[in-house]
């Protein structure tokens, strides 16, 4: 009898400590929101979406599972030519990373400028302000810039250059705000 019981409490726990997968993207310009229970499901939810939009021969799709800081995926050696492909690229993505949504730390707030223009990307942790960066910036249709003057809570502005070229896209330029954040003000008191 305790053994049955030990096995029932071994898989409850884990059933109750299982994160519900919550996955926000886009798949080239095809934006999405999936929710599932588990991988099995996402694989599930992915496909009908896929189906329903016609969505075939892809290369880069972008996402953000559980509130975490959104990734870029791109398949190097081409495309993704079917549906299973690209959801099976999903399903292994969420297998391998931790799903626990990220805990609110404290508000953070980042102004930018760059091009003369100003951005002030807010959240409660890194990887809302991270969100907020791509979702602003790619609402602007963002395209290009080789500076950026950032600052996070009123504190002293860093300039950072790019003497090697641009910076392309929303995904690189919050990446590169997002690093130079980290490196100088995980440093300082």
């Amino acid at each position: 009898m305790k053994i049955f019981l030990c096995i029932f409490v071994s898989v409850y726990s884990l059933a109750v400590m299982a994160n519900d997968i919550h996955a926000v993207g886009r798949f080239e310009n095809f934006s999405f929101d999936l929710k599932a229970k588990d991988v099995n499901e996402l694989q599930h939810e992915c496909m009908r979406f896929a189906l329903a939009q016609r969505i075939a021969h892809i290369d880069d799709i972008f996402v953000s599972f559980n509130g975490h800081k959104r990734m870029h995926l791109h398949n190097r050696d081409g495309v993704w030519h079917y549906p299973k492909h690209y959801c099976g690229e999903l399903v292994k993505v969420a297998q391998s990373i931790d799903l626990t949504p990220p805990t609110p730390n404290e508000f953070r707030e980042i102004e930018v400028q760059f091009r003369n223009l100003q951005y002030s990307f807010t959240g409660a942790n890194d990887a809302e302000v991270f969100n907020d960066c791509i979702e602003q910036l790619e609402n602007d249709r963002f395209r290009e810039a080789d500076y950026v003057r950032l600052r996070l809570n009123q504190r002293a502005w860093t300039e950072i250059r790019n003497h090697h070229g641009w910076w392309k896209g929303a995904q690189s330029m919050c990446t590169i705000i997002d690093s130079a954040l980290f490196y100088r003000y995980s440093k300082s008191p």
